[in-house]
Formats: structure tokens, C-alpha cells, sequence
């Protein structure tokens, strides 16, 4: 598994990380004026949104993990207190 994350990091565009480093919080507008001023080429656009798509994707997988263990213990919690 490890040797295809090396292979990812290959084939990426050299520019592809920092670009998502500095647009993963920032409104779709935000991203497409950061486009422009920038004159980012098609295809490493497209990468730079296909890592922030992917970087959604876990991060409300992560939030739902943390919710349902929050409902849980407080759940438990008010077991209790009855």
C-alpha cells in the first residue's frame, strides 16, 4: 500500500499540494479567482480540486465518527443521571 502512495506522489503535479495548501479553505468563488489570478492550467486545477473533493469526503467521515461517539457517551451519560 505504501508503494502506491509513492506512486501518487510521482505522477502529482509539482504544484498540486501547495496550491491545495493554500485553497482547502477557501470558498468555491475564493478558489476560482486563485484560479485565475494565477492562470492555473486546466489539468492541475482539476488535480488541486479532485485533493480538496477527497479532503471533504474525510473530513465528514471524521465528523461523523466524532458525532456518533459524542451521541454515544452522552447517551451513556444520561443513563446514568436517571
Amino acid at each position: 500500500m505504501a508503494s502506491r502512495g509513492l506512486d501518487l506522489a510521482r505522477t502529482m503535479h509539482p504544484d498540486a499540494l501547495a496550491i491545495f495548501r493554500e485553497l482547502a479553505d477557501r470558498s468555491p468563488p475564493k478558489r476560482e479567482a486563485y484560479y485565475v489570478e494565477h492562470h492555473v492550467d486546466a489539468a492541475l486545477r482539476a488535480e488541486v480540486e479532485s485533493l480538496l473533493r477527497f479532503d471533504r469526503q474525510t473530513a465528514g467521515s471524521i465528523n461523523n465518527y466524532v458525532a456518533c461517539a459524542a451521541a454515544e457517551v452522552l447517551a451513556d451519560r444520561s443513563r446514568l443521571i436517571l
